[in-house]
């Protein structure tokens, strides 16, 4: 299938008569000068120049999907060799980093190629989360696979917290979220619908684990209070790094160093076109968020969701009764 040729151009697809279709095609290039799959992923700038001959939009899209061999590959790869295994973790960390600048290479040309679709954003920022927090992981610890899978995930993830790793992966999550917002009406269903329900889990996730493991945070019942009421201004006088938004210097220091607080950004009702930031220790606030992008895709409100939709709501609905025992689970020597 890589050996395949790129689709030919919309126009051709959509030709209204024969004759019509006949002009069109002997107006292009010949169909053997069309590069196939291949060598668009080994070469992204070249679908630039073959607007009038290829669907771009299509090919872009298609190609997105393409990396996620890769990513399930080097994932799935990473469950047999553990850390006590330098050389081939070391390999796989090569690997990892070669795949993730590719794909964020690719990324970049995506507004351009598709008109910057919203589509095509969520798909990407999916699959660069996904490269740094296995969606198995989320759902081991969302309970999936019983108690025992659900104590190993957290204190998984109570390391995993720490590093950049994660703060990247919770980036790109905050950006689902932002591509969410922008899908049309009623586009936010089967695949859409799912990306953000993990990108939901990942930054749960990370804000319960934040919210135990950080020695910043002051151990005062407020702060041990998940579901408190979401804040705008920092307390500790650090910068928010709104994740919903796009890319500052702010999130880039974020990244290296951990300086910031990482907040999702959602419009106030107190002032026209005003925003406040909820932070991802308030864990049921950013379940609520996410079911609120849902409910919101599809503005009649008397009509009910698809299904699916309606089922993923329902589960992060859920989650927001056990994030205590989920808590009690994870290590708490960083506690004292």
């Amino acid at each position: 299938e890589l050996k395949f040729y790129l689709p030919a151009s919309r126009s051709l697809w959509l030709a209204k008569s024969s004759s019509e279709w006949r002009d069109l095609y002997h107006s292009s290039q010949s169909l053997s000068s069309i590069p196939t799959f291949m060598d668009a992923m080994q070469e992204h700038e070249i679908l630039h120049e073959l607007s009038s001959k290829v669907d771009i939009h299509l090919t872009a899209i298609s190609l997105l999907h393409g990396f996620w061999g890769q990513i399930w590959s080097l994932l799935e790869s990473k469950k047999f060799y553990p850390a006590s295994k330098s050389t081939h973790r070391l390999a796989l960390h090569t690997s990892h980093t070669e795949l993730y600048r590719d794909l964020t290479s690719f990324s970049m040309h995506l507004p351009s190629l598709t008109r910057n679709s919203p589509e095509a954003l969520l798909i990407s920022e999916l699959l660069q989360m996904i490269l740094h927090v296995h969606p198995e992981d989320l759902q081991r610890f969302a309970g999936k696979f019983g108690e025992d899978e659900e104590r190993k995930a957290s204190e998984s993830f109570a390391q995993w917290s720490k590093t950049k790793e994660a703060r990247i992966a919770i980036w790109h999550a905050g950006q689902v979220f932002r591509a969410a917002g922008r899908l049309m009406p009623a586009q936010n269903r089967g695949f859409n619908a799912i990306a953000l329900y993990y990108a939901s889990l990942t930054l749960w996730v990370y804000g319960l684990m934040v919210s135990i493991t950080s020695p910043t945070v002051p151990a005062t019942p407020r702060n041990m209070q998940l579901f408190s009421s979401s804040i705008s201004v920092p307390s500790s006088g650090q910068a928010h790094v709104v994740l919903n938004e796009s890319e500052t210097n702010k999130s880039g220091i974020f990244f290296t160093s951990n300086m910031g607080i990482p907040v999702i950004s959602v419009a106030s009702g107190d002032v026209e076109g005003g925003k406040k930031f909820v932070e991802l220790t308030q864990t049921n606030k950013i379940l609520e968020i996410t079911r609120n992008i849902y409910r919101s895709n599809f503005p009649v409100l008397e009509e009910p969701l698809p299904p699916l939709v309606e089922n993923l709501g329902n589960l992060l609905r859920d989650l927001r009764s056990l994030p205590a025992s989920r808590v009690s689970r994870a290590p708490s020597e960083n506690l004292e």
